[in-house]
């Protein structure tokens, strides 16, 4: 690679990072219900005009996101929805409602894109009971097992595609201009990567908002409900339709276009929410542009010597595989560089990695990478030099290319995965309030919240939930127990007071001293049953 040629790439992702830098805003990631007007299971005279929720942050509620049902599970709201702060969302209720009991579904976006959900139910005048499976069923709407499955998979190759053309280009930039296959993987690319980033819009809608796929394809729909992903999915779709337009007319401007559409997957996810905000921008950016050169030069590589092979002249094989050798050695460093200082950002202590779902699915992605880089490690000391030097090797060295495009494609799905998890960090309570989830009982699960999980004063926050996401309030009583093992301090026992329907609060100074803390919450489910749940709580200094 030329020294112009490396300052035209160093200087365009340093343009691409600045401008996403400059269009992000801060956010907090997870937002929780703090309550509801009318709460749940109240009894209220006259039908109110409206529902309202408030949450502990600012989230966005897509189309029809407040539902209202009678008892028949037919709707009886608006549509309309409620205007107000950035922290509470509603729908206005139709005229004249008659006596009897209602259902409200909710869902909203939380600043990370991630989606909250739940369910409630009030009376006007003296209601019916509602059927548990009506709730069920309303709360839950259409299976979305099989969406969720679609939109991972859709993700994935959506990342796969960008990844793959922005590594063509990088090949055709560092190692041969000419290189057909290149061109051939540039367009081929960007051709999924276009289909599976549109189909992704109305597959995200459809989990956002649970109205079905055929109100997720409205344009109305798409964009009251799409928000951060829609960013995204636009600069994508700029970035992918300059590519195929540049691949006959202009070659010179693939690259560019290719970075801007790899660019789009700087605004979904984590790296909006996590801090420090700068090194998570700019490590996720590097770490993308190595691992597309990575990725791309690989798959380029494993067909250029399988062309070497059937033609039986090894000389351009062997002057691409050097050539390539230099690339991927940098584009190594910047992906254990760059993967390094985000792990740091989501994960901040060894502990976590085996405590969270995002902790031990990153290890799974750290040992797939580790296997492709010992490949990668042996290709170049041993395959490398008997390949350039003409002593054989081309066909081992076309099957570990193989074995580490597949890996790195694994590593790319379990990364799907990953940015749709808490960081292991937030919920550790590393970087702010502790918050889990736990299950009580087959049909109850109990939310438990350390906020702001510093020593000293600490809310302590216990919700009761059950199957269909409804605030469970109807056990006989609940009790705190908070012990210190290791300094042999307490258990101290607690009554928390009832704070809304299904949530209790202890607001004290009992966790002042650091550490690792155990809360037992005790839920006498009635007279005979209770049921004691340990939570181990690290509270930070």
């Amino acid at each position: 690679m030329t020294r112009s040629a490396v300052a035209r790439i160093g200087a365009l992702g340093i343009l691409v990072g600045l401008a996403v830098v400059l269009l992000a805003t801060p956010a907090r990631a997870h937002a929780s219900l703090l309550s509801t007007t009318p709460a749940d299971g109240q009894v209220v005279v006259e039908a109110p005009a409206q529902i309202t929720l408030r949450f502990n942050e600012g989230v966005m509620a897509p189309t029809a996101g407040v539902r209202v049902f009678d008892a028949a599970g037919d709707r009886v709201d608006t549509g309309d929805p409620v205007v107000g702060d950035d922290e509470s969302i509603g729908v206005a209720l139709a005229a004249d409602l008659p006596d009897g009991t209602y259902v409200v579904t909710w869902r909203a976006t939380s600043a990370d894109g991630h989606l909250v959900r739940g369910a409630f139910v009030f009376s006007v005048g003296l209601g019916d009971e509602v059927d548990d499976a009506l709730v069920a069923r309303l709360f839950r709407g259409d299976d979305t097992a099989v969406v969720e499955a679609l939109a991972w998979f859709l993700r994935v190759v959506t990342y796969v595609s960008v990844l793959l053309v922005v590594g063509a280009g990088m090949w055709r930039v560092a190692v041969r201009s000419d290189e057909p296959i290149a061109a051939t993987l540039v367009r081929r690319g960007a051709t999924v990567g276009l289909v599976s980033s549109l189909l992704l819009v109305p597959v995200t809608v459809e989990v956002v908002t649970g109205l079905g796929l055929g109100q997720a394809v409205r344009p109305d729909v798409i964009l009251e409900s799409i928000g951060q992903p829609g960013v995204a999915a636009l600069i994508r779709t700029v970035g992918l339709v300059g590519v195929l337009g540049a691949i006959t007319r202009a070659r010179r401007a693939v690259l560019p276009f290719a970075l801007l559409a790899l660019g789009s997957f700087l605004f979904d996810g984590h790296t909006r929410t996590q801090d420090p905000a700068w090194v998570m921008w700019v490590a996720d950016a590097v770490h993308l542009v190595a691992a597309a050169t990575w990725l791309g030069g690989l798959a380029i590589l494993g067909a250029v010597l399988r062309r070497e092979r059937a033609t039986e002249d090894p000389a351009d094989a062997a002057a691409d595989v050097g050539a390539f050798s230099r690339l991927a050695t940098w584009s190594l460093v910047g992906v254990l560089a760059a993967g390094s200082a985000m792990a740091w950002a989501l994960v901040r202590e060894p502990r976590t990695l085996t405590s969270t779902d995002f902790g031990v699915a990153l290890l799974i992605k750290v040992t797939i990478v580790g296997l492709v880089i010992v490949a990668a490690a042996y290709n170049n000391r041993v395959l490398v030099p008997a390949v350039t030097t003409g002593r054989g090797g081309m066909a081992q060295l076309s099957r570990t290319v193989r074995f580490e495009v597949v890996g790195l494609v694994l590593a790319i799905a379990v990364t799907g995965v990953l940015a749709q998890l808490r960081p292991a960090s937030d919920e550790a309570g590393i970087t702010g309030a502790f918050q889990t989830t736990v299950a009580v009982t087959e049909e109850l699960s109990m939310d438990v919240i350390v906020d702001p999980n510093r020593a000293g004063a600490n809310e302590i926050h216990v919700y009761l939930v059950d199957a269909t996401g409804r605030p469970v309030s109807n056990v006989d009583d609940v009790r705190l127990r908070l012990e210190q093992p290791e300094r042999q301090i307490g258990p101290i026992e607690r009554d928390p007071i009832v704070a809304g329907p299904g949530h209790w609060q202890l607001t004290g100074r009992e966790l002042s001293i650091p550490g690792t803390w155990e809360i037992r919450v005790i839920v006498g489910i009635d007279r005979f049953d209770e049921r004691t749940v340990t939570v181990p709580v690290v509270v930070n200094p």
